[in-house]
């Protein structure tokens, strides 16, 4: 490794040499061959750096950090090395907590079930001295059992059990809950691969009765799909990842958020992974300890998208129904942690019904 990082080290100094650029056509050329050297002595000047950067992690890695390289799946493909930090909380307090007098940290989603120990541990202040640190939970200027239903369908195959049966059950269902709303929905995923797959198998369905179908990574920017979401009504977005946090859409443009599955991490994913081995190492369960947590937060996070103001009023449709009591013994964290919407589950039929009555006054006709 050091030899290839001396060689490309080389490589960037002499690339880009004298070039005699005489005049008329072989000034042109002359012109062109050097800028194509200094192109190839950028080139080099990165892939030393890069080569150096890898040499260095090699030979003294940092047993608080995580690494990985990382193939993307674009034209050309393109390999990135990155490297996280496995608790940041610990270089969050000591870069700047721990330089400050005080902090106010300010969210809808700091706690889980009520509880602000997951994320004191994220933030690394779980060992601060008693006093320290101060919580408070403040409450929430919507009325949610006035003006949000949860509706879970007890019909859907599971996730985990029965992945192919699960995406047929989900296009099935995102047409029928779009009849019902006339659009005005947003559809939060936690697989690009499911979007497309239910995007490609539900559009033509869904445009054939007048409903705009808009997907991330499909039909334009995040910006460009919310706009259409707030500007025209019968529209239904699919988004996934970012969608989760920072959309804002106030009134009945959008009445109906559906979470596909619960939001939880991919064990597969270097970070999580590391984050996993060191809380194992610790002795906490990494699914109990991390996972749940972490998901539940994402959770909160879906569900916010739908009330935005004190006259919003909608649903919120979960397909996993693992949030119920009786299909998992973690489900209820989910619904305890939201903040009082009412909570329904049926069949079909029965929650289509449920859904008709309730999103009228949010302007969906239906």
């Amino acid at each position: 490794m050091s030899g290839l990082c001396a060689a490309l080290e080389e490589a960037s100094w002499s690339a880009g040499g004298g070039v005699d650029t005489g005049s008329g056509d072989a000034r042109k050329d002359g012109e062109m061959i050097r800028a194509l050297a200094l192109e190839s002595r950028r080139v080099a000047v990165g892939l030393a750096s890069a080569a150096r950067t890898v040499c260095d992690v090699a030979s003294a890695p940092d047993a608080d950090m995580v690494y990985w390289l990382e193939l993307d799946g674009g034209e050309p493909a393109r390999l990135t090395f990155r490297a996280a930090p496995i608790n940041p909380g610990m270089l969050l307090r000591e870069k700047l907590l721990d330089r400050l007098r005080s902090a106010v940290f300010t969210s809808a989603t700091l706690t889980v079930n009520g509880s602000f120990d997951y994320m004191k541990s994220r933030l690394g202040l779980s060992e601060a001295p008693d006093g320290a640190v101060l919580c408070e939970s403040i409450g929430s200027p919507f009325d949610y059992s006035r003006q949000a239903v949860v509706c879970v369908p007890t019909w859907m195959p599971s996730p985990k059990a029965d992945e192919r049966g699960f995406c047929g059950a989900v296009e099935r269902a995102v047409l029928r809950l779009a009849e019902v709303t006339r659009g005005r929905m947003l559809v939060l995923f936690t697989s690009h691969r499911m979007l497309r797959a239910v995007y490609r198998n539900t559009k033509a369905a869904m445009e054939a009765t007048g409903i705009c179908l808009l997907a991330q990574g499909m039909d334009g920017s995040r910006t460009r799909l919310i706009e259409e979401l707030r500007d025209n009504p019968d529209t239904v977005v699919f988004g996934s990842q970012s969608f989760w946090e920072g959309i804002d859409v106030a009134g009945p443009a959008l009445s109906c958020v559906t979470i596909v599955k619960l939001p939880f991490a991919r064990p597969d994913d270097p970070l999580v992974q590391a984050r996993m081995e060191r809380l194992a190492a610790d002795g906490v369960n990494p699914f109990t300890g991390f996972l749940v947590p972490d998901a539940v937060l994402r959770f909160k996070q879906g569900f916010g998208r739908l009330v935005r103001s004190k006259t919003d009023r909608g649903a919120v449709v979960v397909f996993d129904k693992r949030v119920l009591p009786g299909y998992s013994p973690y489900g209820s964290k989910f619904l305890e942690s939201l903040p009082g919407p009412s909570v329904v589950s049926g069949e079909e039929e029965e929650l289509l019904e449920t859904l008709r009555e309730w999103l009228p006054a949010a302007g969906c006709r239906g």
